[in-house]
């Protein structure tokens, strides 16, 4: 969804927003795009319990230092 919604031609909201702010060339693909996962390897569709939460701080926490 995130693909189809920010990265392509319509409604290509990530390219609306660089035009819109006049924002310099940003390097963002699909590959960008990161899919969080719960501790238990699944894919979290919202943060609703605190295992999740945690999952998700240690993710962004792990790519952040990577």
């Amino acid at each position: 969804m995130a693909r189809l919604t920010l990265l392509s031609e319509e409604p290509g909201w990530f390219y609306r927003l660089s035009r819109d702010y006049g924002l310099p060339h940003i390097n963002f693909t699909p590959d960008s795009i990161h899919l969080l996962r719960a501790a238990d390897g699944r894919p979290l569709v919202d943060i609703r319990q605190v295992a999740d939460n945690e999952a998700i701080a240690d993710a962004i926490t792990d790519k952040v230092r990577g």
